[in-house]
């Protein structure tokens, strides 16, 4: 790795220095003005898409080639719901120039890869605790159909308003 390579910005993602793709394309352009890089679209379907990004520091040596390959699923995350190709491609070419030297701090992986992996850990956090959250309000619910039964035939409840306010948490409004 060049001297001028460590001087490129990086990201802190849990501790460590990430170098965004943005800015190792600069640098790519910067030390090989006659190199080229190129992404193709190895195989895709409805929900996923795989690329390949193939870079050539100098187009007088073809043979000298360093490739970067990606896959996304579209909807895996937040950003992937709409840009899956976009964070697919990106994601390919950090590799790429992560094999030519480009970017390489601390780990080989981008920051977007890392970014990435840490939402989707969040994703699945949040949607382990809306889960239990979910359980909990169910039981409690069953739980308490043997004295809401009571409670209706004593006058305490409205079940009217009783099933409205049921209604009214199912589909996230306030109850007031």
């Amino acid at each position: 790795m060049s001297k001028d390579n460590k001087a490129l910005p990086t990201v802190d993602i849990k501790g460590k220095p990430y170098v965004l793709t943005q800015h190792r394309l600069l640098e790519f352009h910067r030390l090989y003005p006659n190199g080229s890089i190129s992404t193709e679209i190895v195989s895709e379907t409805e929900d996923s898409v795989v690329m390949i990004t193939k870079v050539m520091p100098d187009a007088k040596v073809p043979e000298r080639v360093f490739t970067g390959i990606a896959s996304e699923t579209k909807g895996s995350t937040f950003i992937n719901k709409t840009s899956h190709y976009e964070n697919c491609e990106t994601s390919s070419r950090a590799r790429a120039l992560r094999g030519l030297g480009i970017g390489v701090e601390e780990s080989c992986a981008s920051a977007e890869e890392v970014a990435n992996a840490m939402m989707q850990q969040n994703e699945q956090n949040t949607i382990d605790n809306l889960r239990k959250s979910i359980h909990k309000f169910v039981k409690l619910h069953i739980d308490s159909q043997s004295w809401i039964g009571i409670a209706v035939d004593l006058g305490v409840i409205d079940p009217e308003k009783y099933q409205q306010s049921l209604n009214k948490m199912f589909v996230g409004e306030t109850t007031g």
